[in-house]
């Protein structure tokens, strides 16, 4: 079986269009029943073969948040977010590899302190 994943950005759904099968059947009854059967078989999958991606946008905005008090950041730099959307523009299958590309909305803000503030 062959499939495309496709993301319906509205619902924030990634799911599978496109799907094919490889009929290798040595028997002629098979290949009859499986040609027979394919489109309610494709139907099926494509139907159950959907993953919501809502659930994990409070978890990524929670990364973020954390992301945004890291230590590393330099002292006296405090950046502030509030992501009011979070959710995925695209997928792209190349190979072996499937790259998601994500979307972030929300005001942000980047205090710097003056240096002389800074010593000691």
């Amino acid at each position: 079986m062959t499939a495309k994943p496709v993301l319906n950005v509205e619902r924030q759904e990634l799911g599978l269009d496109d799907i094919a099968f490889t009929r290798i059947i040595d028997n002629g009854l098979w290949k009859a029943v499986s040609f027979l059967f394919q489109g309610p078989i494709k139907d099926a999958i494509k139907t159950k073969a959907r993953c919501s991606l809502k659930d994990d946008e409070a978890r990524m905005k929670s990364m973020i948040q954390a992301s945004l008090s890291d230590p590393r950041i330099p002292l006296g730099v405090k950046i502030s977010f509030q992501p009011s959307y979070i959710g995925l523009n695209s997928v792209q299958v190349g190979g072996d590899v499937i790259s998601v590309m994500a979307e972030v909305k929300g005001p942000a803000s980047i205090e710097v302190a003056p240096p002389s503030l800074l010593k000691d």
